[in-house]
């Protein structure tokens, strides 16, 4: 198991399941998406933080450290752009 948002988002949706067929307890649901919510909580804190510095990672968000940025000149400055599966992130800098 990778510790990650995908890995996160199969989880929400085998309980989901879980909970249609009959197979899982409401309780059980319940604090399962409890604590999917404090880690969705977490994420946005540092997907701030990542905006904050001007950049980043994320290994949870799907960002690691190889993200592939791409540099380019443009107008009026630089915009580097990083991607990974499912995730874009463009940053501009004035000059």
């Amino acid at each position: 198991m990778t510790d990650n948002i995908s890995e996160l988002r199969k989880v929400l949706f085998e309980t989901l399941h879980g909970l249609k067929k009959g197979d899982i307890e409401i309780d059980r649901a319940r604090a399962i998406n409890e604590t999917a919510q404090v880690l969705i909580n977490t994420a946005k804190v540092e997907i701030d933080h990542i905006r904050a510095i001007g950049g980043g990672n994320s290994t949870f968000l799907g960002l690691p450290e190889d993200a592939g940025e791409k540099e380019q000149r443009t107008a009026r400055g630089v915009q580097t752009v990083s991607e990974a599966p499912g995730v874009r992130i463009i940053k501009h800098r004035m000059s």
